[in-house]
């Protein structure tokens, strides 16, 4: 449990069930105002804590793999330590840039799987 006097940005967070990282915080008398943004949508929320409140800490693994194919606006990737293999549904760009051994950085929590950027090979 992060403390909400502790809130930093950049801290991943759950808020209702879902993964977020804290883009901005503020202190407003005893409370703490905190902006969150959600890992896997682009829903924005802001929400207000009492000093004593705290929200749940993500864990979230942040990984790299290689590009296996492309089908269907996904990516099919190989995690670089552990070879496990995740299909990952991806925007229009990246599914046009994305080639065959090209390098991604993702990030993984419970079932849900994020690519974050794409390096060329």
């Amino acid at each position: 449990m992060i403390n909400a006097k502790e809130i930093k940005k950049g801290n991943y967070v759950i808020h209702e069930a879902e993964p977020f990282i804290v883009d901005n915080f503020s202190i407003e008398e005893n409370n703490v105002k905190v902006t969150l943004q959600s890992l896997f949508s682009n829903t924005v929320k802001e929400i207000m804590l009492s000093l004593n409140e705290g929200l749940e800490e993500a864990n979230i693994s942040r990984k790299t793999a290689s590009v296996l194919f492309k089908k269907k606006g996904n990516l099919e990737i190989m995690d670089s330590y552990d070879f496990m293999v995740h299909q990952v549904k991806v925007d229009k760009d990246m599914f046009g840039t994305a080639v065959e051994g090209d390098q991604v950085t993702y990030i993984k929590f419970n079932d849900s799987v994020k690519i974050l950027e794409l390096r060329k090979n």
